[in-house]
């Protein structure tokens, strides 16, 4: 193998300018070759350029070849050694993130069942205290009579059950807004409880209505089912229902400040 210096001198010699007329090999590749500059040059496209100077000048430049070789090889080894260690750094910080996270939810789980455990003695404690406040009570004799009959069983008179009142079936409405890519605010509320909800869709969704409630929606393009039917409104303004006896039916915005004490919401 010839050395390459002496390779490059004769190009040299001969210069840039008459290199370029007689191979047609720019400028710019030409300088970057007399100056063993080939790193911004492809393997393939410098090993072209180099068989062309090598045939029209009769040089070989096969060292020039294992040098630019080199040097790539050494340029991606060092790309894989640092994306390896980016790497490494991200598994490695990930780790943290995910040993953190488990150490909370331990954490988090010792006290949950630590606080359940507290309760649970409170309650046992309070239990504690009803039953002896109960045993105490029915302990003091409930009259001035000394006779006792020994044989006989006191029976004692049985709790007062109290009967919950019976609450309205719940009945399930949903909602699908006509207008794609726009949001359709709607309100609920609750003439039994007093209390409000609102909402804002822009998509099918589902609520539960139950006892007697007020429902207010922005605007009146929508599909309302209940019971397995669809009911679509297309109208200008807003619109108003009132659910009660398990029937949702639409009313006018004056009957809706009527129920609603006249509040818009």
């Amino acid at each position: 193998m010839t050395n390459i210096v002496d390779e490059i001198n004769k190009l040299r010699m001969i210069g840039v300018t008459k290199i370029n007329e007689k191979t047609l090999i720019s400028h710019k590749f030409i300088q970057s070759i007399l100056d063993r500059d080939t790193h911004k040059i492809s393997r393939v496209k410098l090993n072209g350029l180099l068989q062309i100077l090598e045939r029209e000048y009769k040089l070989d430049l096969s060292a020039l070849k294992k040098e630019h070789q080199e040097k790539e090889n050494s340029i991606i080894f060092n790309k894989d050694e640092k994306n390896k260690n980016i790497h490494t750094t991200l598994i490695f910080y990930l780790a943290i993130v995910i040993l953190i996270i488990l150490v909370a939810i331990v954490g988090y789980s010792e006290y949950f069942v630590q606080a359940k455990q507290e309760t649970h003695k409170e309650q046992e404690k309070v239990i504690v205290k009803k039953q002896q406040k109960t045993d105490q009570s029915e302990s003091k004799p409930k009259s001035v009579d000394t006779t006792i009959n020994i044989n006989s069983t006191i029976t004692p008179k049985p709790k007062k059950v109290i009967t919950p009142k019976v609450i309205n079936t719940t009945k399930s409405i949903i909602i699908n807004p006509l207008v794609e890519d726009s949001k359709l605010w709607f309100g609920v509320i609750d003439l039994v409880k007093g209390t409000k909800k609102h909402f804002t869709i822009n998509d099918i969704f589902e609520i539960q209505l139950s006892g007697a409630m007020l429902l207010n929606f922005a605007h009146s393009e929508v599909i309302i089912s209940m019971d397995k039917q669809d009911f679509r409104f297309r109208e200008i303004g807003k619109l108003f229902f009132i659910y009660q006896n398990e029937t949702l039916q639409k009313i006018t915005h004056e009957e809706y400040l009527k129920y609603n004490k006249g509040k818009e919401w």
